[in-house]
Protein backbone atom coordinates (compact mmCIF):
# COMPACT_ATOMS: atom_id res chain seq x y z
CA UNK A 1 0.00 0.00 0.00
CA UNK A 2 1.65 3.36 -0.86
CA UNK A 3 0.35 5.01 1.95
CA UNK A 4 1.02 2.19 4.85
CA UNK A 5 3.39 0.15 3.39
CA UNK A 6 1.57 -2.49 4.03
CA UNK A 7 1.94 -5.76 1.78
CA UNK A 8 -1.06 -5.80 -0.55
CA UNK A 9 0.06 -9.28 -2.51
CA UNK A 10 2.62 -11.34 -3.50
CA UNK A 11 3.11 -14.28 -6.29
CA UNK A 12 6.02 -16.12 -7.39
CA UNK A 13 7.54 -16.59 -10.49
CA UNK A 14 9.59 -19.88 -9.62
CA UNK A 15 12.44 -18.86 -11.55
CA UNK A 16 14.78 -15.74 -11.27
CA UNK A 17 13.30 -12.40 -13.33
CA UNK A 18 15.14 -11.35 -16.27
CA UNK A 19 12.53 -8.60 -17.30
CA UNK A 20 10.46 -6.57 -15.13
CA UNK A 21 8.77 -5.92 -12.36
CA UNK A 22 6.70 -3.17 -14.54
CA UNK A 23 3.19 -2.20 -15.25
CA UNK A 24 2.08 -2.62 -18.95
CA UNK A 25 -1.11 -3.15 -20.59
CA UNK A 26 -2.45 -6.60 -22.27
CA UNK A 27 -5.99 -6.25 -24.36
CA UNK A 28 -5.91 -2.44 -22.66
CA UNK A 29 -6.28 -3.49 -19.59
CA UNK A 30 -3.64 -2.58 -16.80
CA UNK A 31 -1.33 -5.12 -15.62
CA UNK A 32 1.93 -5.83 -13.53
CA UNK A 33 4.44 -7.75 -15.69
CA UNK A 34 7.36 -9.85 -14.83
CA UNK A 35 9.12 -12.49 -17.03
CA UNK A 36 11.65 -14.91 -16.74
CA UNK A 37 13.95 -17.02 -19.28
CA UNK A 38 11.03 -19.29 -19.65
CA UNK A 39 7.84 -17.42 -18.69
CA UNK A 40 5.92 -14.25 -18.46
CA UNK A 41 3.37 -13.61 -16.25
CA UNK A 42 0.72 -10.85 -15.66
CA UNK A 43 -0.84 -10.01 -12.34
CA UNK A 44 -3.74 -7.27 -12.10
CA UNK A 45 -2.30 -4.90 -9.37
CA UNK A 46 -4.70 -4.35 -7.01
CA UNK A 47 -5.63 -7.54 -6.30
CA UNK A 48 -2.50 -9.99 -7.62
CA UNK A 49 -4.82 -11.94 -9.83
CA UNK A 50 -3.16 -13.70 -12.22
CA UNK A 51 -3.94 -12.01 -15.77
CA UNK A 52 -1.93 -13.78 -18.41
CA UNK A 53 0.49 -16.60 -18.45
CA UNK A 54 2.44 -17.13 -21.56
CA UNK A 55 5.53 -19.28 -22.32
CA UNK A 56 8.43 -17.86 -24.20
CA UNK A 57 8.87 -19.22 -27.31
CA UNK A 58 12.41 -21.25 -27.73
CA UNK A 59 14.68 -18.88 -29.39
CA UNK A 60 13.35 -15.53 -28.66
CA UNK A 61 15.91 -12.79 -27.82
CA UNK A 62 13.90 -10.67 -25.01
CA UNK A 63 10.65 -9.44 -23.92
CA UNK A 64 9.72 -5.69 -24.58
CA UNK A 65 7.26 -4.79 -21.44
CA UNK A 66 6.57 -0.97 -21.69
CA UNK A 67 3.47 1.17 -19.78
CA UNK A 68 1.42 -0.11 -23.07
CA UNK A 69 2.93 -2.81 -24.59
CA UNK A 70 4.04 -6.08 -23.86
CA UNK A 71 5.53 -8.37 -27.03
CA UNK A 72 7.62 -11.25 -26.64
CA UNK A 73 10.42 -10.64 -29.83
CA UNK A 74 11.61 -13.39 -31.51
CA UNK A 75 12.54 -16.13 -32.36
CA UNK A 76 13.94 -14.93 -35.53
CA UNK A 77 12.24 -12.00 -37.38
CA UNK A 78 8.68 -12.21 -35.37
CA UNK A 79 7.20 -10.61 -32.53
CA UNK A 80 5.06 -12.10 -30.21
CA UNK A 81 2.07 -9.92 -29.30
CA UNK A 82 0.79 -11.03 -25.46
CA UNK A 83 -3.19 -10.42 -25.47
CA UNK A 84 -5.87 -12.74 -23.28
CA UNK A 85 -6.16 -15.48 -25.61
CA UNK A 86 -2.71 -16.05 -25.75
CA UNK A 87 0.85 -14.68 -28.06
CA UNK A 88 0.07 -13.82 -31.34
CA UNK A 89 3.14 -14.08 -33.76
CA UNK A 90 3.71 -11.01 -36.42
CA UNK A 91 6.73 -10.49 -38.30
CA UNK A 92 9.21 -7.71 -37.85
CA UNK A 93 10.43 -6.46 -41.05
CA UNK A 94 14.12 -6.70 -41.68
CA UNK A 95 16.43 -3.81 -39.65
CA UNK A 96 13.29 -2.87 -38.13
CA UNK A 97 12.38 -2.38 -34.03
CA UNK A 98 9.21 -3.14 -32.44
CA UNK A 99 7.86 0.40 -31.11
CA UNK A 100 4.64 -1.05 -30.00
CA UNK A 101 1.09 -2.40 -30.52
CA UNK A 102 -2.56 -1.80 -31.27
CA UNK A 103 -4.87 -5.13 -30.41
CA UNK A 104 -2.96 -7.67 -31.86
CA UNK A 105 -1.42 -6.14 -34.50
CA UNK A 106 2.38 -4.64 -34.39
CA UNK A 107 3.92 -1.57 -35.03
CA UNK A 108 7.53 -1.87 -36.13
CA UNK A 109 9.71 1.48 -37.48
CA UNK A 110 13.27 1.25 -39.25
CA UNK A 111 15.37 3.29 -41.99
CA UNK A 112 12.29 6.19 -41.86
CA UNK A 113 9.76 3.67 -42.53
CA UNK A 114 6.81 3.07 -40.04
CA UNK A 115 4.60 -0.84 -40.36
CA UNK A 116 1.98 -1.79 -38.86
CA UNK A 117 1.93 -5.24 -39.28
CA UNK A 118 -1.25 -7.89 -38.70
CA UNK A 119 0.52 -10.58 -40.41
CA UNK A 120 2.89 -13.60 -39.37
CA UNK A 121 4.32 -13.43 -42.63
CA UNK A 122 3.83 -10.20 -44.40
CA UNK A 123 4.42 -6.77 -43.31
CA UNK A 124 2.12 -4.83 -45.50
CA UNK A 125 3.10 -1.66 -46.55
CA UNK A 126 5.18 0.88 -44.44
CA UNK A 127 4.13 4.71 -44.13
CA UNK A 128 7.10 6.27 -45.14
CA UNK A 129 8.28 9.17 -42.26
CA UNK A 130 9.12 12.67 -42.41
CA UNK A 131 12.62 13.22 -43.77
CA UNK A 132 15.42 12.82 -41.88
CA UNK A 133 17.02 15.93 -40.27
CA UNK A 134 19.20 17.87 -42.68
CA UNK A 135 22.99 16.53 -42.14
CA UNK A 136 21.93 13.34 -40.03
CA UNK A 137 20.87 10.15 -40.57
CA UNK A 138 18.55 7.56 -39.30
CA UNK A 139 20.08 5.77 -36.05
CA UNK A 140 17.22 3.66 -34.78
CA UNK A 141 14.57 4.00 -32.03
CA UNK A 142 15.06 5.12 -28.30
CA UNK A 143 11.94 4.45 -26.85
CA UNK A 144 8.36 4.45 -27.50
CA UNK A 145 4.99 5.74 -25.72
CA UNK A 146 1.16 4.24 -26.25
CA UNK A 147 0.73 7.21 -28.84
CA UNK A 148 4.48 6.61 -30.52
CA UNK A 149 7.65 6.57 -30.56
CA UNK A 150 11.14 8.06 -30.37
CA UNK A 151 13.66 7.79 -33.19
CA UNK A 152 17.15 8.63 -33.15
CA UNK A 153 19.02 10.83 -35.51
CA UNK A 154 22.95 11.76 -35.87
CA UNK A 155 25.90 12.77 -38.14
CA UNK A 156 28.77 9.64 -38.52
CA UNK A 157 31.00 9.91 -35.86
CA UNK A 158 29.15 12.61 -33.87
CA UNK A 159 29.18 12.50 -30.21
CA UNK A 160 25.65 13.95 -30.11
CA UNK A 161 22.33 13.00 -31.73
CA UNK A 162 18.27 14.63 -32.23
CA UNK A 163 15.60 13.00 -30.48
CA UNK A 164 11.81 12.98 -32.60
CA UNK A 165 9.07 12.08 -30.95
CA UNK A 166 6.62 10.72 -34.04
CA UNK A 167 3.29 9.75 -33.59
CA UNK A 168 1.74 6.40 -35.25
CA UNK A 169 0.24 8.43 -37.62
CA UNK A 170 3.87 9.72 -39.18
CA UNK A 171 3.90 12.97 -37.85
CA UNK A 172 6.82 14.58 -35.80
CA UNK A 173 5.36 15.99 -32.63
CA UNK A 174 8.82 17.34 -31.31
CA UNK A 175 12.39 17.49 -32.04
CA UNK A 176 15.04 17.98 -29.95
CA UNK A 177 18.14 19.90 -29.85
CA UNK A 178 21.56 18.30 -29.87
CA UNK A 179 21.69 15.97 -26.79
CA UNK A 180 24.74 13.52 -25.72
CA UNK A 181 24.68 10.50 -28.20
CA UNK A 182 23.71 6.86 -26.15
CA UNK A 183 25.15 3.48 -26.84
CA UNK A 184 22.44 0.96 -27.83
CA UNK A 185 20.60 -0.85 -25.04
CA UNK A 186 22.16 -4.24 -23.89
CA UNK A 187 19.43 -6.48 -24.18
CA UNK A 188 16.55 -6.32 -27.53
CA UNK A 189 13.73 -5.27 -24.97
CA UNK A 190 15.61 -2.37 -23.49
CA UNK A 191 15.28 0.95 -24.93
CA UNK A 192 17.83 4.06 -24.14
CA UNK A 193 15.14 6.33 -23.50
CA UNK A 194 13.39 5.65 -19.90
CA UNK A 195 9.90 6.93 -19.76
CA UNK A 196 8.78 7.90 -16.39
CA UNK A 197 6.13 6.67 -15.00
CA UNK A 198 3.34 10.00 -15.90
CA UNK A 199 5.04 9.69 -19.23
CA UNK A 200 6.13 13.37 -19.01
CA UNK A 201 9.46 13.16 -18.64
CA UNK A 202 12.20 10.73 -20.28
CA UNK A 203 15.90 9.89 -19.55
CA UNK A 204 18.22 9.65 -22.09
CA UNK A 205 21.88 8.64 -20.90
CA UNK A 206 22.18 11.98 -18.47
CA UNK A 207 19.68 13.65 -20.33
CA UNK A 208 16.32 14.48 -18.85
CA UNK A 209 14.24 15.21 -21.58
CA UNK A 210 10.51 16.81 -21.48
CA UNK A 211 8.04 14.26 -23.63
CA UNK A 212 5.73 17.24 -24.23
CA UNK A 213 7.81 19.49 -26.03
CA UNK A 214 11.27 17.56 -26.33
CA UNK A 215 13.32 20.12 -24.44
Amino acid sequence: DARTGAQLWSSATGEPVTTGVVTSRVDGRLVVVAATSATVFAWDPSTGAQRGKWAIPEGSSGVLATASDLVVLGPGSRGHVATSKGLVARVVPAAAVVVGTTGSSLRAAGANQLWTVTSDRVAGKPIKLPDVPKGLSWRGVAGQTEHGFFAVYGAAESSTVVLRLIDFSGRVSWSSGPVPAVAAAGSAGARALRVSPSGAYGVYGSTLVDLKSGG
